[in-house]
This record gives structure tokens, C-alpha cells and sequence, in this order.
């Protein structure tokens, strides 16, 4: 499923907007509605792979910050084992071709979004 909605989240709106800035005035309403998808679905879903990413590390933090010495070798490696998992790829935001769904992939993909929209606007204009 999320391929499918990193399509419809990035590619989209980039060919309506290609559309808009081609058509101008003449665009149709879809197209002009669809634009802006990229601002209200993709960048949510990284901001919220990147707020889940730092809860991870929390887990991992309060884990290791815990009481080792009273606790028995069992709950010690039941510790460890949590702090462990947190740090693996599990339960990430991740989207084929793009990684994981952080600030960073945001930026990435907002940056290529406007270069490519930038050519597009030399070309045509």
C-alpha cells in the first residue's frame, strides 16, 4: 500500500502542477485541487515517520537509563532486548525508492519536486 500512496502523494500532484503552470488560467479543477496534495499528505507522513523515529530512540534511551543493578539477569536481557529493538527497521515509516520517512526524504523529495518545477517553468516560459 504505500507505494501506492507515495504515488499518489508525489506524483500526482507534481503532473497537476505541471498541468497548472502548462494551462494557466485554462487548468482544470482538478488539477488545481491535487497541486497542494503534496504539502497536506506527504509532508505529514514524513514529519510523522520522523516523530516515530525519535520515539524509538526515547524507548531506547529510558530503557538503557533503567535500574540494571536491582533487576535479575532475565529482566536485564529483557532490556536489552527492547533497547535492541527499538534501534532496528521495524515499524518505520518506509516507502520503496525513497527509504525511510523522515525530515531528510522529505527534503530530498521536496527539493527534486521544485528543481524539476523549476525546469518546467524555464521551459515553458
Amino acid at each position: 500500500m504505500m507505494p501506492h500512496l507515495l504515488v499518489v502523494t508525489i506524483v500526482l500532484p507534481l503532473l497537476s502542477t505541471v498541468e497548472v503552470v502548462a494551462s494557466g488560467m485554462r487548468a482544470e479543477l482538478f488539477s488545481v485541487g491535487t497541486a497542494p496534495l503534496v504539502f497536506t499528505l506527504f509532508m505529514p507522513l514524513c514529519l510523522t515517520g520522523d516523530t516515530l523515529m525519535a520515539a524509538r530512540r526515547g524507548v531506547s534511551w529510558r530503557a538503557y537509563s533503567g535500574p540494571w543493578l536491582e533487576e535479575r539477569p532475565r529482566q536485564r536481557l529483557l532490556r536489552l532486548g527492547l533497547m535492541q529493538a527499538t534501534m532496528g527497521r521495524g515499524a518505520m515509516v518506509r516507502g520503496r525508492g525513497i527509504g525511510n520517512l523522515d525530515r531528510r526524504a522529505c527534503y530530498r523529495a521536496l527539493k527534486s519536486w521544485f528543481s524539476f518545477l523549476q525546469v518546467l517553468i524555464n521551459l515553458l516560459g
